[in-house]
C-alpha cells in the first residue's frame, strides 16, 4: 500500500474498509476549504439503491486496484447519507460528527469548511 497524493486517480475505483471489506467505490473527494488537504471521500455504496457517504480520507492507502480507508464497513454504513453536488453546512457537520471529529465551519465566505476540486 502506498500513501496518496492525488485522490482524484481513484475515481471510480472500490474502496475497501479498515478489515478489508468493501464499502464500496470512489465517486469525488472533499477537501478542507482552508488548507487545501482531503477530508473525505464520497463513495457510492449499496448494491441495488445506491446512495452516497462521507468516508474519512486522512491514512487512505492505495493500491492499483483499490483505497483502503481507516474505518470499518459498519461505521459507514451507518454513515448520513448526501446528495450528489455541493454539501449543505448540515452535511458537513453530521460527517465530521458522525466520525468524532470536532466540527467549527471555516472562516471562508459563506462558512464552507469542504469543497470539490
Amino acid at each position: 500500500m502506498a500513501f496518496i497524493e492525488n485522490l482524484n486517480q481513484w475515481t471510480g475505483k472500490d474502496v475497501l474498509g479498515a478489515e478489508g471489506e468493501k464499502i464500496g467505490r470512489l465517486a469525488d473527494t472533499y477537501y478542507d476549504a482552508e488548507t487545501d488537504i482531503a477530508q473525505f471521500l464520497v463513495v457510492e455504496t449499496g448494491t441495488l439503491r445506491k446512495h452516497l457517504v462521507l468516508v474519512p480520507a486522512g491514512g487512505a492507502t492505495g493500491s492499483p486496484d483499490h483505497l483502503t480507508v481507516p474505518v470499518n464497513k459498519t461505521a459507514v454504513d451507518h454513515a448520513p447519507t448526501v446528495d450528489a453536488g455541493e454539501l449543505t453546512l448540515e452535511d458537513e457537520q453530521r460527517a465530521f460528527e458522525h466520525y468524532g471529529y470536532e466540527y467549527s465551519p471555516a472562516s471562508t465566505p459563506g462558512g464552507r469548511r469542504l469543497v470539490r476540486h
